[in-house]
């Protein structure tokens, strides 16, 4: 009983920290442009938007499209 709910634990979060994870790899270069125009001075542009909006896209489609055999 106490060996099953230890491995909870660890699962659950082994699970919070790669979602966690994931959240953090899809906001970097958001955050990372709004570094660049608060610090910096670096006004984004409509290249970095359109790179930035490809990006978050690309993230997305990995974590949220359709899986063949996926239950």
């Amino acid at each position: 009983m106490v060996l099953r709910s230890v491995g909870y634990f660890l699962l659950a979060g082994l699970l919070e920290i790669g979602g966690r994870y994931l959240i953090w790899l899809s906001f970097f270069i958001v955050l990372s442009l709004t570094w660049g125009w608060a610090v910096d001075g670096h006004r984004p542009d409509r290249w970095d938007y359109l790179g930035g909006a490809l990006c978050v896209f690309g993230m997305a489609l990995i974590m949220y499209g359709p899986r063949s055999g996926a239950a």
